[in-house]
C-alpha cells in the first residue's frame, strides 16, 4: 500500500480542489491502494476522487463531500462519516463495520437515508442511525418507549410511535445492499 505524507495529502487535497474548479494545475485526488489509517479529511471536498482498496480505518471523513468518489473495496471499519455526502459514490466491496453514519447523505444502494421530520435517518445493511444514535437494525425494532425516551426524551418517544412502523417498511421494501462478502452473510 502506499503511504503519503501529512504535506503530499495537504497537495492531493489542494490540487483535487483545483480539478474540480477547472482550475490550471488540478488533478484528481488518486488516493487508491493507500494506507489513510486515522487521516483527518474533516471537511474536504473530495468529490470524485479515488479512495479504491485504500485502508481508512479509524479516519475522520466527517462533513466531507464524498460524492461520487471511489470507495470499491476501501476498509472503512471505526471511520466517522457523519454528515458526510456519499451521493453517487461507488462503495461495491467497502468494508463498512462500525462506521458512524449519523446524519450522511447515503449513495442510495450501499447507504441510504431519509428524512422525517426532526430525524435524519440513515441505514446499511446490517445498521440503522436515527438523530446521533446507530445500533443493529434488529436492535431498534425491540427497544422499549423506556429505551427511546432515555436516549432523547419524550419528543423522541412520540416521533417513535409515529415513525417506526414506517421506518420498519422503508428498510424492508428497500433493503441497503451489501458492501462485501462479508456482510451477504
Amino acid at each position: 500500500m502506499r503511504t503519503f505524507t501529512k504535506e503530499q495529502l495537504a497537495e492531493t487535497v489542494k490540487k483535487h480542489g483545483q480539478w474540480l474548479r477547472s482550475e490550471a494545475g488540478g488533478e484528481r485526488a488518486d488516493l487508491s491502494n493507500a494506507y489513510l489509517s486515522y487521516v483527518d479529511f474533516d471537511k474536504a471536498y473530495l468529490g470524485g476522487s479515488n479512495f479504491s482498496y485504500s485502508d481508512l480505518r479509524g479516519s475522520n471523513l466527517s462533513n466531507s463531500d464524498l460524492s461520487y468518489a471511489d470507495l470499491s473495496h476501501a476498509i472503512l471499519k471505526h471511520a466517522d462519516l457523519k454528515y458526510v455526502n456519499l451521493y453517487g459514490a461507488c462503495m461495491r466491496g467497502a468494508c463498512l463495520s462500525n462506521v458512524s453514519l449519523q446524519w450522511a447523505l447515503g449513495n442510495m444502494s450501499h447507504v441510504k437515508s431519509i428524512l422525517l421530520d426532526t430525524y435524519h435517518i440513515t441505514y446499511t445493511r446490517d445498521a440503522l442511525f436515527i438523530g446521533c444514535k446507530g445500533f443493529p437494525i434488529s436492535a431498534w425494532w425491540s427497544f422499549s418507549e423506556d429505551q427511546i425516551r432515555e436516549m432523547n426524551g419524550e419528543d423522541a418517544v412520540v416521533w417513535w410511535r409515529k415513525y417506526k412502523s414506517l421506518i420498519q417498511q422503508a428498510v424492508t421494501l428497500s433493503p441497503a445492499e451489501a458492501t462485501t462478502q462479508e456482510d451477504e452473510q
